[in-house]
């Protein structure tokens, strides 16, 4: 009887400590392609000197693909006015945060909002 109760108090760490790195790698992955993702974004809208539409809808349709979200969880925030060479651009795309804790009640894990962000200089020439 004293096994069984020791093995009841002692799974959750158990469970805890088995399962949470799988939870954490695939965190990191979804946030490596956030980056990822942002870091192509930029590079296209610093020609451009702002973020198109285009340049958006790719980039929340890539995400959206990969991650396997809906294209409007997907939020984009950054510059879409026309900045001319010299001045920054800058964007910054997220997602819901999804369950990143094995027992989120037991070990109290609060939600976060997965997001990246870059600023770069912007190469657009007006002409």
């Amino acid at each position: 009887m004293k096994q069984v109760i020791s093995l009841l108090l002692v799974s959750p760490f158990l469970i805890y400590f088995a399962f949470q790195p799988l939870f954490n790698h695939v965190v990191h992955l979804q946030n490596s392609v956030l980056e990822i993702v942002m870091d192509q974004g930029i590079e296209k809208a610093a020609v451009d000197g702002r973020f198109t539409s285009e340049t958006i809808q790719q980039m929340k349709k890539t995400v959206a693909e990969v991650l396997h979200y809906s294209e409007s969880e997907v939020v984009f925030e950054g510059t879409q006015t026309l900045t001319p060479r010299g001045e920054y651009i800058w964007g910054r795309i997220s997602i819901p945060p999804g369950q990143m804790s094995v027992m989120p009640r037991l070990f109290g894990s609060r939600p976060v909002t997965l997001s990246a962000g870059a600023k770069q200089m912007s190469e657009y020439i007006p002409r």
